[in-house]
């Protein structure tokens, strides 16, 4: 060839210009410069050429024979030119000397159809370039001219028709109008027609028809024309066996038709067809093969799509490996290079999604990076590779909790968004995942500017959606729930109110059918639904259950959301029942369960769901109804669900910790070890299927520390606690900055104070406190959790308070529960809470110390509390106790009057709260009763008395006898009614004091500890009732009564003395009144001896001898027995003795009696 362009040289300058040859010679020069360049590739060879073939073009004028092939060779160089530089002004100066020489060689030029090839195959070229559709328009005119240049029969006739046919189909690409297709396919239908089996070009027809073919069938779906593209590859392959150039080519683009048959019909013999073949074509293409990207790339796709039907995970890390191996081969500058980088990212995203291995998601965040790194400012997919990257940090971040990955997520959401203004079509999208990024830092970190910031882009999305915009219905929804987390986390009801009217209207031009009608129901309701648990509006709650039905109606059976609906209208009945308690509500989401379990059966890939959900619903109604066999079936269920999980499973780790709490319920229930030491066992095996550097492995630790604490709690075995507290540590070690640090913190402080409590270690105590100061500074005002943390810390210091009793200890429990007050204010569902314990450690605090104002100011957030607590709870209950009594405290203190009257009124409140049938009414009766009492005792107003004799008979009747509290409110009743009668003398109290009395004598056997002091208060009941009507009977009655106690004070007992005199008084009386002898000498016996067991020194010696002579003179008086007058005189003396001058005694001592005989009264005879 050397030799040939040298030659050519000699020529050219045996011919100088003007020489008539001159123009031929540099023709033929260029052309050999330009044959020269296609075999060596030496660009100035080609770029002489170019240069020749110019300089000849001008020596051939319009009208020269030879200018249209001037025109010709001169685009033939440039065209090549271009293919080599890329240089675009070198194709378009071609196709504009293409023209030029078209119009010289009209129809019937031999050298017509060349051109018209040449014109159309350039102007095909720059389509591809730029994509001008006028090209591709006016290159298809030209090969259906140069078609028509070529009859049947002609030699060419075959390569016009597939030329046709190959720009027909790339306008099908760019367009998609399908007559291009199909008549693409029939040209090359006419093109395989002129090639016999044995034509060294039918394999190549045969695989353009065949993937023509196969992008109709990827069009229309006709499984016809996919089988027919199979049959026309295998074709293809068979005519080019082994060491055939383009055998990788047919095995390639065979194994692409058999994969889409596969995914076509589900076959897997396809697909594993298809990969045999695309790894026969790989060994075809060996390293720095051109195609070799491709084959890797293409065996990597398959293999990725049998691992999603099989899910065998070889395939996947098989698929990974070939998809680095063709990254590998595309570097920097390669047009390929993005795709590689997508499907390797893709690819690792599904064995991430698989098995949470950490490093894949690292290297999918790498793998963004290098992507974004190919769309650099300017590129129109920027914002895309930004999204992508955003969104894999903030999956890294669920994971990790570390708050850079977040933080980076939102600035690359933000840099999308600002790349597409609102009238892009990614703003909306890239406006939600901003949005979405950061409502989940607020819920992390609690900064509230995020959250305001998120509902702030929402409403500027929907301002950009009027009424009608395709898209208003999502921005309504979305701002929905933003407003729904701000009312979670302040608690203001405007916000969800205000969501439930953005949902509303989301839903209004969402009519049955439309497909967000379903969705947007299911959300509206789940909305309602939490203003049902704040206000307790029952509108609400019903219209959630109709809106949940009215999704199911939607779906009937057969379609494949039914089960969906089921679950969602199941949860809303479960929700009523946990409100209402009906029964109904329970059982028919049982039977919703059961009917999604039957449209899952043996052998559906989601079974083990639908078992969780029924065996979730029977637990359940085993707590409602305690029925021990709903509890078993649910663990029966668990125990299915887990054996459809076999090891290797994704869903084993979650089954294994279903069966596992549900056991731990039954233990909780029956108590029984066994069923705890198989939840343990359980939780272990979930913690082994944890990974070290998978996310999940902290809350794994935590469920096995929880039930190893419950069987501690149990047993006491010390190393179960020990074990807990060392899973706690271990879930503690999290990077700084973890979202989850705060909570670690806090509950492995509770276990450390748990194991103080048990061995009493101060050390424990003081770490406890450390640890909940830690997770208190890790919640800094607006963090969520600040509260919990706040009320961890206050308990683990009161519980050192009480231990070591340090002022400064309730001081800062004091001022922590001052912090937690404002945490929550006025408005906020938990501020009664918080008054209350706060006013309770005031209270202690008034107890050490007895500042007044510390009482004061319990009475006052006591008060403050119930305010809040609402009618009918528990809490409502425990506030009145609580402040009636600090009240009482402070009454007893400073006796205030007006504190004593609200205890009153508060009492009364709550006895309103414990109407007839409650167990506890009797008390709070009792309670009221003796308030009442006091404040008559304070101002006499006769009403507060009456009213606490009618409290304490009321409380006496809900205690009949054997009740633990009858015999006492039988003695406060007794004892109040006394009081009247001793106040008014009204008969009546006595009589019922009496009959009181006699009731609980009857409730104290012979022997019983209090019986004689039952009888004593009898006793004197019937003395006052004697004194106040001389019944005899009841002084009869009394001494029988005396004589009794006297039974139970033998010799030696401290009361004896005391006894003996009371029943001589008594016969002494009865003496005076019926003077029986008897009792008058059995009196001075009783005296006598009670004088004996009375001391010289004792100071009621001297009552019991002037009582001894009393009784002995009135036996003188009857009998006039001179020796009963002198005893008397002598322990007259004996008394006026131990009463000197000044005693308050001596005046009744100082009589002594006459030693004069009574005399007899005749009895006067009455005239009738």
């Amino acid at each position: 060839m050397a030799q040939t362009v040298e030659e050519c040289r000699a020529s050219l300058g045996n011919c100088p210009p003007g020489h008539p040859r001159h123009s031929t010679i540099l023709s033929n020069l260029a052309n050999k410069l330009h044959d020269g360049f296609k075999q060596r590739g030496i660009l100035s060879d080609l770029n002489e050429a170019i240069e020749l073939h110019r300089a000849a073009l001008k020596l051939r004028p319009l009208g020269h024979s030879d200018r249209s092939t001037s025109l010709s060779n001169l685009a033939h160089s440039l065209r090549r030119r271009f293919k080599q530089q890329r240089n675009p002004l070198d194709l378009d100066e071609a196709i504009e000397l293409y023209r030029a020489a078209l119009k010289l060689r009209p129809t019937g030029h031999s050298d017509r159809l060349s051109t018209l090839n040449n014109l159309a195959t350039s102007l095909h070229g720059r389509y591809r370039q730029k994509g001008v559709r006028s090209d591709i328009d006016e290159a298809i005119e030209l090969r259906r001219a140069a078609l028509q240049v070529s009859p049947p029969g002609d030699s060419d006739r075959s390569t016009s028709l597939t030329n046709l046919a190959t720009s027909l189909q790339d306008r099908f690409q760019r367009q998609g109008v399908l007559s291009d297709l199909h008549e693409a396919i029939e040209l090359q239908r006419a093109a395989l027609l002129l090639h016999l089996p044995s034509h060294s070009d039918r394999s190549g027809i045969l695989n353009n028809l065949a993937n023509s073919i196969r992008t109709r069938f990827q069009m229309q779906g006709v499984v016809s024309d996919l089988d027919e593209a199979i049959e026309l590859h295998r074709a293809a392959l068979r005519l080019r066996p082994t060491g055939h150039s383009d055998r990788s080519v047919s095995l390639d683009n065979l194994a692409n038709s058999l994969r889409d048959k596969f995914q076509q019909q589900g076959v897997l013999s396809h697909l594993d067809e298809a990969i045999e073949l695309l790894r026969i074509a790989l060994e075809l293409r060996p390293t720095g093969h051109s195609h070799r990207p491709s084959s890797l790339q293409n065996l990597a796709v398959s293999l990725e799509v049998r691992f999603k039907q099989r899910g065998i995970p070889f395939d996947l890390d098989e698929a990974i490996e070939f998809y680095r191996a063709a990254l590998e081969l595309r570097p920097n500058g390669n047009l390929e290079r993005s795709a590689s980088l997508k499907s390797l990212t893709n690819s690792l995203l599904a064995r991430f999604e698989q098995r949470g291995i950490l490093s894949d998601l690292d290297e999918i965040i790498e793998l963004h990076r290098a992507a974004l790194l190919l769309h650099p400012l300017g590129n129109s997919n920027r914002s895309v590779y930004l999204n992508n990257l955003a969104v894999r940090l903030e999956v890294r971040f669920e994971k990790r909790g570390v708050p850079s990955d977040l933080d980076e997520a939102i600035e690359f959401y933000r840099a999308a968004l600002e790349l597409c203004p609102p009238c892009h079509p990614h703003h909306p999208t890239f406006l939600l995942h901003l949005t979405n990024s950061l409502r989940i830092r607020f819920q992390k970190r609690g900064i509230l500017s995020d959250l305001d910031e998120v509902i702030k882009h929402h409403r500027d999305a929907v301002l950009l959606q009027p009424t009608g915009h395709s898209d208003r219905s999502t921005s309504l929804v979305t701002l929905a729930l933003s407003l729904q987390d701000r009312f979670q986390q302040r608690g203001i009801l405007s916000d969800l109110d205000e969501a439930i009217e953005f949902y509303r209207a989301a839903l209004e031009p969402c009519p049955p059918g439309h497909p967000h009608h379903s969705p947007f129901l299911r959300i509206l309701a789940k909305s309602l639904w939490s203003r049902f648990q704040q206000q307790g509006i029952a509108s609400d709650l019903y219209e959630v259950i109709e809106l949940d039905r009215a999704a199911l109606i939607l779906y009937p059976p057969g379609h494949s959301d039914r089960l969906a609906s089921l679950a969602n209208l199941s949860i809303s009945l479960q929700g009523r029942f946990h409100q209402r308690g009906i029964l109904s509500d329970l059982d028919e989401a049982i039977e919703l369960h059961r009917a999604a379990l039957e449209l899952r059966p043996t052998g559906h890939s989601y079974r083990s769901t639908s078992l969780d959900g029924l065996a979730n619903s029977l637990r359940d109604k085993f707590h409602r109804q305690g029925v021990v066999s709903d509890l078993d079936d649910a663990i029966e269920l668990y125990r299915a669900a887990l054996l459809l999980c076999p090891p290797g499973h994704s869903l084993r780790t979650s089954s294994l910790n279903n069966l596992a709490v549900s056991l731990d319920v039954r233990f909780k229930q029956r108590g029984v070890p066994s069923d705890l030491d198989e939840a343990i066992e359980f939780y272990r095996a979930v913690l082994e299927l944890t990974p070290l550097d998978n996310s999940d492995r902290s809350a794994s630790m935590k469920n096995l520390a929880n039930s190893l604490q419950a069987r501690f709690q149990q047993g006491g075995i010390p190393s179960d606690l020990d074990e807990v507290i060392e899973l706690q540590r271990a879930a503690l070690l999290h990077p700084p900055g973890h979202s989850d640090q705060s909570a670690s913190l806090n509950d492995l402080a509770n276990s450390i104070r748990t194991r103080f409590q048990n061995r009493g270690v101060e050390s424990d105590l003081d770490e406890a406190i450390e640890l909940h100061r830690a997770a208190l500074e890790l919640r800094p005002n607006g963090n969520s959790e600040r509260s919990a943390s706040l009320n961890s810390l206050t308990n683990s210091l009161l519980a050192r308070f009480e231990q070591r009793g340090v002022p400064s200890d309730l001081d800062e429990i004091i001022e922590l529960q001052r912090a937690a007050l404002l945490l929550h204010p006025p408005g906020h569902s938990n501020r009664s809470e918080c008054l209350h314990n706060l006013a309770m450690r005031l209270e202690i605090r008034f107890k050490q110390r007895g500042v007044p104002s510390d009482l004061d100011e319990a009475i006052e957030f006591h008060r403050a509390a119930l305010e809040l607590r609402p009618t009918g709870t528990s809490e409502l209950s425990a506030s009145l106790d609580s402040l009636i009594n600090n009240l009482r405290v402070r009454f007893e203190q400073q006796g205030i009057p007006s504190d004593l009257d609200e205890i009153i009124e508060l009492q009364m409140a709550v006895l309103l709260l414990h109407p007839p049938g409650r167990s506890d009414r009797s008390a709070y009766l009792n309670d009221l009763a003796m308030r009442l009492e006091v404040r008559f005792e304070q101002r006499g107003v006769p009403s507060d008395l009456d009213d606490a004799i009618n409290f304490y008979r009321a409380a006496l009747e809900l205690c009949p006898p054997g009740h633990p509290h009858h015999s006492t409110f039988l003695r406060t009743l007794t004892k109040t009614l006394q009081a009247r009668f001793q106040k008014w003398g009204i008969v009546s109290d006595l009589d019922e004091v009496i009959e009181l009395h006699r009731s609980a004598v009857l409730l104290y056997p012979t022997g019983h500890a209090d019986r004689p002091a039952s009888l004593a208060t009898l006793t004197t009941s019937l003395q006052d009732r004697f004194q106040q009507r001389g019944v005899l009977s009841d002084l009869d009655e009394v001494i029988e009564l005396q004589r009794a106690a006297l039974e139970l004070h033998p010799t030696g007992h401290a009361l004896r003395t005391s006894s003996l005199n009371n029943l001589a008084v008594s016969l002494a009386l009865r003496f005076k009144q019926r003077s029986v002898p008897s009792d008058i000498d059995e009196a001075i016996a009783l005296y006598r001896a009670a004088l004996q067991l009375c001391p010289s020194e004792d100071s009621n010696r001297s009552t019991s001898l002037k009582n001894l002579a009393t009784s002995l003179r009135a036996r003188f008086q009857q009998r006039n027995i001179m020796s009963d007058i002198d005893e008397a005189i002598v322990l007259h003396q004996a008394a006026l003795e131990l009463c000197p001058p000044g005693h308050s005694d001596r005046s009744t001592v100082s009589h002594q009696p006459c030693r004069q005989p009574s005399r007899q009264i005749p009895t006067a005879r009455c005239p009738i």
